[in-house]
């Protein structure tokens, strides 16, 4: 029996899996914590640090529909929360990746990402599973 590492997954509505553009839902094996599943399944290694904190993409260029939904005035907030991300994560001493880094949302709408970015962010949170990423950091010590 394969002993797999269990990943709990508090998010927006990038975690939900949300398409900006139609209001629906990409499918569970296209939302990056299906992908995490997967990869985790099939990869060998040891066990996720206790917690790993993952900042969210900044926003991109918003639609009329982005700005009705109130993201507006969050873009430049946005930019800036990465830095803050990986301060808490040190304060925590957890790991820290930093999604902006590896993903972009969708120009479809500027806040969501598309099924691409989903699959890349979901391979490097299951990668985390067995090791420090590129454009992460390990715990402090």
């Amino acid at each position: 029996m394969v002993d797999l590492p269990t990943v709990v997954c508090c998010g927006d509505s990038n975690t939900y899996g949300a398409v900006g553009s139609t209001g629906r839902r990409h499918s569970r094996d296209v939302r990056w914590p299906g992908v995490v599943a997967r990869a985790s399944a099939t990869s060998p290694g040891g066990g996720p640090p206790a917690v790993r904190l993952v900042a969210p993409p900044p926003l991109g260029t918003l639609t009329i529909a982005s700005e009705l939904w109130g993201f507006g005035a969050s873009t430049a907030t946005s930019a800036g929360l990465a830095p803050f991300y990986r301060e808490v994560a040190a304060r925590a001493s957890a790991a820290f990746l930093d999604a902006g880094a590896l993903v972009a949302t969708d120009p479809s709408d500027g806040v969501h990402v598309d099924p691409a970015a989903h699959g890349i962010l979901g391979r490097a949170v299951a990668l985390a599973v067995a090791g420090p990423l590129p454009g992460s950091s390990a715990p402090a010590g």
